[in-house]
C-alpha cells in the first residue's frame, strides 16, 4: 500500500507501520494520523469504527503545548523532532497509488492524497486539506512554526478577559488537550446529538450513542452550521456555538506552509526503493530553524497604568506627586509657621508710651 521512510531510519512495510498509527474517521474518509498510539484524545467515539484495532492504548501523553516534552520522553516520542532546516532532514513520504481493483466507487482516472498539516494536539475533523498529490508526481510543503505565547502576568485574569485557557481550566470530554478547534468539534457533536438523536459517522462520541444515517443527513448538516441560509423563506432556530465557549489556548502552534507539487522523473539507480509511475512522494520540511514567537501581555500592567496617570496629570494639570506635596506644605506647614511668626511679632512689639505735658 504505501512505504514511509524518514532520515537515518530503515523503511518498513506499510501494513507493519499503519497498525501503530491511529486511524480516524471524517469527511475524507478513514484518515491515518502521523502519530503511533495517538494519545493525545481518549478515543471514545472510535470503539465501533472499522480499523479500531488499529487505535492502540497509551496512559499519559509526553508532549503538551505548555509544558513541552516530559522527562521520560524518547527520540521516537510523537510529535517528531528535526535536527535541521536542510533537505536533508526533511521527513519523506512515498506512497503506492496503483489505481486498480480499487471498486466501483472509486474514480478510474487518478488517483491520489490528500495531506493536511496541523497542530499535533488538533484532530483533522472538519479542516481543510493543505494539498493534494497525485500520482507519479512529488509534493514539497515547506513549513514554518509560529508559537504564541501567554505572558505569566495576565495568570489571574479570568479567561474571557484574557481570551485564551490554560489546559487546567478547561477540560473536554472526549480529547486530553485543549484547543479551540477540538472544542469546537465536541461542541458540534454535542449539538449533532441534541438536535438529531444520533452523531455522524465522522463525529467524536460515546460508545452507545447511535451512527446517523441517510435520512438524518438534513438534520446533521443543520446541527453542524448555525442552521439558517438564504434559500430558507422560514428564519430557523440558530445553533449558537457561543455556549460552548471555544475560546483559543493560550499556548497555541501554528503552521505557515508553501506548497509545491511538480512531475518527479524517478531515477533507476535508487536501491533502497523500487520506484515507479505508479509511487508518489510526499517531502515535509521546515523553512528555518527558528520559530516566530507571539506573546500575549496585558497593555498596560497597574504599575505603568499608574505611573501615566501621573504623567497625565503632570501634562494637563501641570502637576505630579511633588505637586501634591507642595499643596499639604502650603495649607499644613506653611500656615503653622505663619502662625508662629505672627505670634513672635506680637511678642516683639513696643508698647506705647503717651507723655503728659
Amino acid at each position: 500500500m504505501s512505504k514511509t521512510k524518514s532520515p537515518k531510519t530503515r523503511s518498513v512495510l506499510p501494513k507493519n507501520y499503519l497498525r501503530e498509527f491511529s486511524s480516524i474517521t471524517s469527511l475524507h474518509g478513514i484518515m491515518y494520523l502521523g502519530e503511533p498510539n495517538r494519545p493525545l484524545f481518549e478515543r471514545m467515539a472510535f470503539l465501533n469504527h472499522t480499523h479500531s484495532e488499529n487505535i492502540l492504548q497509551k496512559n499519559e501523553s509526553v508532549w503538551t503545548p505548555e509544558n513541552r516534552y516530559s522527562i521520560n520522553a524518547t527520540p521516537f516520542d510523537l510529535p517528531w523532532r528535526v535536527t535541521g532546516d536542510t533537505i536533508e532532514n526533511a521527513v519523506r513520504l512515498v506512497f503506492n497509488l496503483k489505481n486498480t481493483n480499487l471498486g466501483g466507487h472509486c474514480p478510474e482516472t487518478d488517483s491520489g492524497l490528500t495531506i493536511i498539516v496541523h497542530n499535533p494536539a488538533d484532530t483533522p475533523i472538519g479542516m481543510k486539506p493543505t494539498a493534494y498529490v497525485t500520482r507519479n508526481n512529488m509534493l514539497s510543503i515547506s513549513l514554518s512554526i509560529v508559537v504564541i505565547h501567554t505572558s505569566p502576568k495576565i495568570t489571574n485574569w479570568t479567561p474571557k478577559n484574557r481570551n485564551c485557557y490554560f489546559q487546567n481550566e478547561k477540560k473536554l470530554k472526549f480529547f486530553k488537550i485543549y484547543t479551540s478547534h477540538n472544542c469546537e468539534v465536541e461542541c458540534r457533536a454535542n449539538n449533532t446529538l441534541e438536535e438529531c438523536g444520533c452523531n455522524a459517522y465522522f463525529q467524536p462520541r460515546d460508545p452507545n450513542v447511535l451512527v446517523c444515517g441517510s435520512n438524518s443527513t438534513d438534520c446533521v448538516r443543520e446541527s453542524m452550521t448555525i442552521g439558517y441560509s438564504i434559500f430558507d423563506k422560514q428564519l430557523k432556530k440558530l445553533n449558537n456555538m457561543d455556549g460552548c465557549e471555544c475560546l483559543p489556548a493560550c499556548m497555541d502552534i501554528r503552521y505557515d506552509y508553501e506548497t509545491v507539487e511538480f512531475f518527479r522523473n524517478w531515477t533507476t539507480n535508487s536501491t533502497s526503493l523500487k520506484i515507479n509511475e505508479d509511487k508518489s512522494m510526499v517531502m515535509a520540511y521546515y523553512r528555518r530553524k527558528l520559530a516566530v514567537s507571539i506573546q500575549k501581555s496585558p497593555l498596560m500592567p497597574f504599575s505603568e497604568l499608574l505611573g501615566n496617570i501621573g504623567g497625565l496629570f503632570g501634562l494637563f494639570l501641570g502637576c505630579s506627586i511633588v505637586s501634591f506635596f507642595e499643596i499639604i506644605y502650603f495649607f499644613v506647614i506653611r500656615l503653622y509657621f505663619n502662625q508662629r511668626d505672627r505670634r513672635m511679632a506680637k511678642s516683639k512689639i513696643m508698647p506705647n508710651i503717651i507723655l503728659d505735658e
